[in-house]
């Protein structure tokens, strides 16, 4: 492959105590086929070992090693490596990882041909203590900067495309790698966020990328929290991410629809299901996400979100609560119906059909597939909104009063009775 100056890419290859396998992981980059890489290797600290596994690539003029005289961090440390990358395109290459040969060049020569892609990765498949494959990342392709955005927040979550070529236009526009006070848990994933901001994300159908999975993985550790750790690290995480979507400007209505795919992001399957069972979490833990992501965004200095949603506080929280997602499982209320009284033997809301029908409204939308239950019998419903409506047959309107409750597809009570009345039919 012949590359054009134009398109050099900096391997950044930021090492902290890597000598188990950092011979392996710099033997691959210097096999790349495309041969227009500037490998710059950051020792966060002095590591004499490190040193001396880095020093014979040195005589090829494509390497530079720099010693940090203090640890820097992994985030300190790969965005002193990003600062000083002034090429088109930017890899970062873990220390204990493997890429194939023709990593560089399949990634380059997919951006050559896509000018409008920020960043393009491939995929990733792991080894050592996982083994298999992953299911690919999925792209984030939309002319719309608001809707990659909404896309990144909506379902976005694989970490493969951190590791991807990086242009440097979207670099300077996303800025360093932002850190939290989480362990900088997602804080990769904020930062692909960025770079969406500028242009799209695209995925490369290949295996090129080998991620080595062993003890000592940052991203290990974060599964092996527990799950109290892993409830408190997810709102902040979504709060970094809230923070660099509404870096993308609109209108206070699109800005609002941003808001809402956070609120979203926070108990979805889709994201947080990667790191705990949603529908395992109590009422007051997820709760508990809410409250902390709204205080961390309260708390933000980045942006005067109520300026940029048009509405205060109050009712921004009140939005958020409304939207926030309940389970399936969860209780709702009925907290009005009708009719309340009817006669026995009459017939009570009468539709075109000639049935008698009754209706309920509910303190939320039911699941998909309640139904009403009226002295125990199942009745066939329609759910519209939060509304419930239902065929009565007249041979369950008996007795003095009638329990009506709504019931879970699973046929499961999911409210408390309320009563309807019943007279006698010549009263």
């Amino acid at each position: 492959m012949t590359t054009k100056m134009t398109d050099r890419v900096t391997i950044g290859v930021p090492v902290y105590r890597g000598h188990a396998y950092l011979a392996e992981t710099l033997a691959c980059v210097a096999r790349q086929t495309c041969r227009e890489i500037d490998v710059l290797v950051s020792i966060d600290g002095p590591d004499p070992e490190c040193e001396a596994l880095v020093e014979p690539y040195l005589a090829d003029s494509r390497f530079r090693m720099v010693v940090q005289p203090e640890r820097l961090g992994w985030v300190g440390n790969i965005n002193w490596l990003l600062a000083h990358a002034d090429t088109e395109y930017w890899l970062f290459q873990q220390q204990d990882d493997i890429i194939d040969d023709r990593y560089v060049e399949m990634l380059v020569g997919h951006a050559r041909r896509h000018p409008e892609a920020a960043l393009i990765y491939s995929d990733m498949n792991p080894f050592g203590r996982i083994e298999g494959s992953f299911a690919p990342a999925p792209p984030v392709r939309d002319p719309s900067p608001l809707m990659r955005q909404m896309i990144m927040l909506h379902g976005h979550y694989a970490a493969f495309a951190f590791r991807g070529l990086a242009r440097l236009d979207a670099r300077r526009r996303a800025g360093p790698i932002r850190t939290n006070d989480c362990a900088n848990f997602g804080v990769d994933i904020a930062w692909v966020t960025a770079l969406a901001r500028t242009g799209e994300l695209h995925h490369v159908p290949e295996p090129l990328y080998l991620k080595r999975y062993h003890e000592n993985n940052t991203e290990s550790l974060w599964w092996s929290w527990p799950r109290e750790t892993r409830l408190a690290a997810w709102p902040c995480h979504t709060a970094d991410m809230l923070e660099v979507a509404l870096g993308v400007g609109g209108s206070a209505s699109e800005l609002r629809l941003l808001w809402l795919a956070a609120v979203e992001r926070l108990t979805s399957p889709l994201t947080a299901g990667y790191l705990f069972q949603v529908d395992e979490l109590t009422s007051e833990q997820r709760d508990g996400l809410l409250d902390a992501f709204l205080r961390r965004a309260h708390a933000s200095t980045t942006h005067d979100i109520p300026v940029l949603l048009d509405a205060d506080w109050p009712a921004i929280d009140r939005l958020s609560w409304e939207f926030f997602w309940r389970p399936p499982s969860e209780p709702v209320e009925i907290v009005q119906f009708g009719p309340e009284a009817v006669r026995r033997g009459a017939g009570f809301n009468v539709q075109p059909d000639g049935q008698s029908a009754m209706w309920a409204i509910a303190s939320r939308r039911p699941a998909p597939g309640s139904r009403l239950e009226m002295g125990g019998v199942l009745l066939d419903s329609v759910i519209s909104g939060n509304t419930i409506t239902a065929h009565v047959p007249l041979d369950l309107v008996r007795g003095d009063r009638i329990p009506i409750a709504v019931v879970a597809p699973d046929g499961r009570a999911r409210s408390s009775e309320r009563w309807m009345t019943v007279s006698a039919g010549d009263e």
